[in-house]
């Protein structure tokens, strides 16, 4: 039988490529067994390993992206005998050597800049990993490229990523402190990155600033809601000085999620209760290489605002997307693109000016588009043959038998 290790976040971080994890881990079990995969953490595991549920989970290493010891983890998990290292992550900080060495490795990468960047093409010409575009933008870039990547989109439980007007009995603006009689415009993203700000909160606070001068009587006064880090603890900005210089009032203007549930993260079905309380997500980012809340939103019946770019365009089916001007990522030489202000407050206007029927179709047209990314459909269309493909590319591998014993 087939042995795969899955080199990413921990299933249990709460993260999208820890929930993307979790997803897969269970389908991988079912289909080979426990006994036959394994997690190596990126994040969310340290200090020694640990089973669960029959499955090996082998922690990070003191490096920031623990490649030093993922072929070692994997190797030790496969036991002299070949098997399928799956990577979902960035792959250009994955530079050490033995990687080269692993049989097959097999990579679902985000490329969320265009071209792709040098560093990424470096990581596959490098180690000879077989990529697995996670959009379309991406498959058709890496192809460009002149690699030849397999496509498997992120995906989602629509079983529990449906809407969720209640938690436990209880209103689902009620259980986040949302009051009732707001206009909520959602931001859900990782504050990560100052130059750039990838998420485009900057931009996306502004937008919202100015939009809210415009509609001073509005029934349902406008609120940001941002289930994000406030302060910069990964690596990222202080929305909080970004709000004060948009003029806005944290409290008022800008609510934020508790700090202390963004260190105990939501479970999906809390995610979805969060999401279904929104009147629209806003997540015009300068590029994703998926960007799962855009599918997560629609798959409650929230329309989308996202940017013209990367993967979001294919992703937005009940929403808006915001043309921009290109931005030059130095770090990975590459354009990113910075969305227009403007455009976000126009997207926000048409949103919030529709009709109850508007608003109806639009939830019913962004759950239909949802549904395409079930995770048990993706599995079968996309994972599946991936897996037959992988497979055929292990060495054979005949075990030693010992001779017959001769008589004496």
């Amino acid at each position: 039988m087939t042995k795969v290790a899955w080199f990413s976040n921990s299933p249990w971080a709460g993260t999208g490529y820890g929930t993307q994890s979790a997803l897969m881990l269970d389908r991988l079990v079912a289909h080979y067994g426990a006994g036959n995969v394994a997690c190596l953490s990126n994040y969310g595991l340290s200090g020694g390993p640990l089973r669960l549920n029959g499955v090996q989970h082998y922690p990070t290493s003191n490096q920031g992206y623990s490649d030093d010891v993922a072929c070692a983890h994997a190797n030790h998990f496969f036991g002299g005998e070949p098997g399928i290292l799956f990577t979902l992550f960035d792959v250009w900080p994955l530079t050490h050597p033995s990687l080269a060495e692993q049989p097959v490795v097999a990579s679902w990468v985000p490329i969320d800049h265009a071209p792709v960047p040098p560093l990424v093409l470096d990581y596959f010409r490098r180690t000879g990993a077989v990529p697995i575009a996670m959009s379309k933008f991406g498959e058709g870039w890496l192809r460009r490229c002149g690699l030849d990547p397999l496509y498997a989109p992120h995906a989602i439980d629509r079983k529990v990523m449906r809407p969720t007007p209640l938690v436990n009995g209880t209103p689902s603006r009620s259980a986040f402190g949302i009051p009732e009689d707001r206009y909520v415009v959602g931001m859900v993203s990782a504050n990560k990155g100052v130059l750039p700000n990838r998420k485009s909160f900057p931009e996306s606070f502004r937008a919202f600033a100015t939009f809210l001068d415009t509609c001073p009587d509005a029934e349902r006064k406008p609120l940001l809601y941002v289930h994000a880090e406030q302060t910069p603890s990964y690596g990222g900005i202080d929305l909080r000085l970004v709000a004060k210089a948009c003029g806005l009032k944290v409290g008022e203007d800008v609510q934020f999620t508790d700090p202390y549930v963004m260190r105990m993260p939501l479970q999906a079905s809390g995610m979805a209760a969060l999401i279904s309380s929104f009147d629209v997500l806003l997540q015009p980012s300068m590029g994703e290489g998926f960007g799962i809340p855009a599918i997560e939103a629609q798959a409650c019946g929230v329309p989308v605002i996202g940017s013209d770019f990367s993967a979001q365009p294919e992703l937005i089916e009940a929403g808006w997307v915001v043309q921009g001007e290109p931005f030059l990522d130095l770090a990975q030489q590459a354009w990113l693109v910075t969305p227009s202000v403007a455009g976000i407050v126009t997207a926000l206007d048409e949103c919030m000016k529709r009709s109850p029927d508007q608003v109806a179709e639009d939830s019913a047209k962004a759950q239909a588009h949802a549904d395409g990314y079930d995770a048990d459909l993706v599995w079968r269309e996309c994972w599946l043959p991936i897996l037959d493909n992988l497979e055929a590319r292990l060495p054979s591998f005949a075990p030693i038998v010992a001779p017959p014993a001769v008589a004496a």
